[in-house]
C-alpha cells in the first residue's frame, strides 16, 4: 500500500512539472496554447506527460483516501494536516489546469495566478520525497 502511494507520487512528477512550466512559467509572458509547441516537435514528451497525468490522478485519489481513512493515513506515515495541505495543493493545480483558458487571458489575474502556481509547485515538489525516509534519517538533504 505504501509502495503504490510512493510510486504514484514519483510517476506524477513529469505531469506536475511540465504543466507547471507551461501554465505558470510560460504564461507569465502571455496566454499559451498548452502543449502546442511540443505536440509537433516532441510527441514522446507529450506521451510521458499524459501518462504521468494518470498517476497524478492516482496520487490525488490516494491522498483523498488518506484524508478520509485514518488507518490508511497512518500506514503511509502522514499527518492529517500534511495530507489536507497536499490534497488542497494538488486540487488547486488540477483546477488551474482545467480552467486555464478562462484565467490566462487577464493580465493582473494571470500574473498573480502564475506566481502563486510557481510557489505551489515548489511546495508540492518536496512532497514527492518519501515521508518515511525523512523521518528515519536525521540529516535530510535539501537542494
Amino acid at each position: 500500500m505504501y509502495s503504490a502511494y510512493r510510486w504514484s507520487k514519483r510517476l506524477a512528477l513529469p505531469a506536475l512539472w511540465y504543466t507547471a512550466f507551461e501554465m505558470y512559467g510560460l504564461t507569465l509572458g502571455g496566454p499559451q496554447m498548452l502543449f502546442y509547441s511540443v505536440i509537433h516537435t516532441m510527441p514522446v514528451v507529450v506521451f510521458v506527460v499524459l501518462a504521468s497525468m494518470l498517476f497524478f490522478v492516482g496520487w490525488w485519489l490516494q491522498t483523498a483516501l488518506a484524508l478520509l481513512v485514518a488507518p490508511y493515513r497512518d500506514a503511509l506515515g502522514l499527518t492529517g494536516s500534511r495530507v489536507a495541505s497536499l490534497l488542497a495543493g494538488l486540487t488547486l493545480h488540477a483546477l488551474l489546469l482545467v480552467t486555464y483558458e478562462s484565467w490566462s487571458s487577464g493580465n493582473v489575474l494571470r500574473v498573480m495566478l502564475c506566481l502563486a502556481g510557481l510557489v505551489l509547485t515548489v511546495k508540492l515538489t518536496p512532497a514527492m520525497r518519501s515521508s518515511r525516509s525523512s523521518r528515519s534519517s536525521p540529516a535530510v538533504r535539501h537542494l
